[in-house]
């Protein structure tokens, strides 16, 4: 596979966690945390990929008041939604034979 289509695999993956997670990530704020408070980030998620190069992800909510989506705290609080989401590329070594593909 050539570096051009890891680079699109990559773009599409985290274009669709994006969205999936687009409305879950406006959470309601924990005891002593304040409005627009980035919470901590989750732990990251499994590889992509079992052999070669695949992505990995985590993700943080934003403290928005119970009345807001997502969206509406992010305008509101003026911070940009590329903060809740960090993506990383994540290295396997394949056995002697295997495809880089899985």
């Amino acid at each position: 596979m050539n570096v051009t289509k890891i680079w699109i695999a990559i773009f599409i993956s985290a274009a669709l966690l994006w969205q999936t997670t687009y409305s879950q990530n406006s959470t309601h704020c924990a005891t002593g945390s304040a409005v627009c408070y980035w919470e901590e980030y989750g732990n990251w998620s499994a590889c992509s990929k079992s052999c070669g190069i695949g992505t990995r992800t985590r993700q943080r909510g934003l403290c928005c008041t119970s009345n807001q989506t997502f969206s509406e705290c992010v305008t509101s609080c003026h911070v940009i939604d590329n903060d809740s989401m960090e993506m990383e590329t994540c290295t396997f070594l394949c056995p002697a034979g295997k495809n880089t593909n899985s």
